[in-house]
């Protein structure tokens, strides 16, 4: 059985918009959040699940693996077992 990650990102964060976009050294926040998730070599693949297209880009664009997830969801975890469940469901 496959061990899989699933970051749930959300851009338009209320009490700080866009902070997994902000540079940090060289990258992205989400993509430090990304590497070091899959430099745990704890899971099989890692996913980030975000209801922004700019997230996705960043992530896909520099070789991650990601999903876009509806904004309706109510937390993150929310988010992240959604895509979790229709990832299995596909599997």
């Amino acid at each position: 059985m496959k061990k899989s990650a699933f970051i749930p990102a959300r851009y338009a964060a209320t009490r700080f918009p866009a902070k997994l976009m902000q540079m940090l050294g060289n990258k992205t926040v989400i993509r430090h959040t990304y590497d070091n998730t899959i430099a745990t070599g704890l899971f099989d693949e890692v996913w980030v699940v975000t209801d922004s297209a700019i997230i996705y880009n960043e992530i896909v664009n520099n070789g991650g693996n990601a999903v876009m997830s509806k904004k309706e969801h109510e937390s993150g975890s929310d988010r992240g077992w959604s895509s979790a469940v229709g990832w299995m469901c596909q599997s």
